[in-house]
């Protein structure tokens, strides 16, 4: 794969598993991630990760706030805004 793509692919996958870790696991328990990555004969790269942390679905969720100044919105990214969290 190029370079440029295994870079993108890196940061999405630190992206998730930061994620997951920071949001899904509130005590010291031993837990798991795991990751699998497979190119198929085409050439299509699919990265798989599941885990066994809190579920999350996205229906729970307010619609985040894109109009307001970027200093007035929380940190956090966008999915800050959740309801649950």
């Amino acid at each position: 794969m190029p370079e440029d793509v295994v870079h993108a692919c890196a940061l999405v996958l630190e992206e998730v598993a930061t994620n997951i870790i920071k949001r899904d696991y509130d005590n010291n328990d031993e837990r798991f991630i795991e990751i699998q990555l497979a190119v198929d004969g085409s050439g299509m790269f699919r990265m798989t990760v599941q885990n066994d942390g809190r579920p999350f679905n996205p229906l729970d969720t307010r619609e985040p706030d894109i109009l307001s100044p970027l200093e007035d919105r929380p940190i956090g990214g966008l999915a800050s805004t959740s309801s649950e969290r």
